[in-house]
């Protein structure tokens, strides 16, 4: 085995490039072609601009890990390491030019574990993006822009057991969006929502975040007792302190001169505030009720929200 690093620009290598099996082009310029390299194992072409394309990585059959971190890749094509049938793990962080990944970009990859794509621009997955990747055991795909998991976007990845979407500001999914996840033990993602829709083999202590005390999938409050109570002390502090404020103002309205009465109507006008903001919630739960998890996302963002978290 020969070790080829790139320093300064020089070459450090007495041996023929045809029997290198790592190779380390990292922070420079330095150009690489696969054909030159054929024996290679590990290849590491980070923070180098590297510049991937259908051929850049033909013919290394014998690659078992690569690294193409913080280069200026903008997509993954169709099949682009359709060679690499030995790889098991694929480094692609910090590729911030990173907008597409191609249905198939993966295929023929059947030795991959591990797969890092964070800090990217991606957005979507799309259907058969992972299609061929049958070993693959961890997948971490945070710190992205990824706002759509469309249909089928993880199918292929039967052995998967570890999927990381935390910091990506997914809205849009479907209800099978974990289809084809039969192994999957740990899912990660920073809205409880999607471990509503996790797989069975994913047991709830294993799903993060995991759920709050209020909510379920199904009810913005799912206990019967707190929702209850959230009627009854919204409704009698909005007509309790709408009976007091208007009392104060027809019949004792020259208490309002005074300390004591001016610190009163703060009170009844804040417990009032209070109240429209319980039974803002309670008609919220009462709205979605069956349904609540389809509805988060929009409810978190609406403007009823918003005035009722001011």
């Amino acid at each position: 085995m020969a070790d080829c690093p790139y320093r300064d620009d020089e070459l450090f290598c007495s041996t023929s490039t045809s029997n290198i099996r790592t190779l380390l082009i990292s922070n420079t310029d330095q150009p690489f072609s696969s054909k030159q390299y054929q024996m290679l194992t590990y290849l590491n072409v980070s923070s180098s601009n590297f510049q991937l394309h259908t051929e850049s990585l033909r013919g290394l059959h014998n690659l078992l890990l690569l690294d193409l971190s913080s280069n200026d890749i903008q997509v993954l094509p169709r099949l682009v390491f359709q060679d690499l049938a030995r790889l098991e793990q694929i480094v692609l962080d910090g590729n911030n030019q990173l907008q597409e990944i191609q249905s198939l970009a993966f295929f023929g990859l059947k030795s991959l574990t591990t797969l890092k794509v964070t800090d990217t621009r991606i957005s979507k997955i799309y259907p058969s993006t992972f299609e061929g990747l049958d070993s693959l055991l961890v997948l971490n795909l945070s710190r992205n822009l990824i706002t759509n998991l469309m249909g089928d976007s993880f199918i292929g990845l039967s052995s998967l057991q570890i999927l990381d979407l935390r910091h990506n500001p997914v809205k849009l999914f479907i209800k099978e969006v974990f289809l084809g996840l039969t192994s999957l033990s740990e899912l990660y993602s920073d809205v409880y929502l999607l471990c509503c829709l996790k797989p069975t083999s994913v047991a709830e202590s294993s799903c993060f975040p995991q759920k709050n005390e209020f909510s379920s999938c199904d009810d913005l409050m799912r206990n019967e007792v707190l929702r209850a109570f959230l009627w009854l002390i919204g409704l009698i502090a909005l007509l309790g302190n709408t009976f007091a404020l208007i009392y104060r103002i027809l019949l004792e309205m020259n208490t309002f001169k005074t300390a004591n009465g001016v610190l009163l109507t703060n009170l009844c006008v804040s417990d009032f505030l209070m109240g429209v903001y319980l039974v803002i919630i309670a008609g919220t739960d009462m709205t979605y009720r069956g349904s609540y998890i389809w509805n988060d996302i929009a409810w978190r963002e609406s403007v009823t929200c918003k005035i009722a978290g001011k």
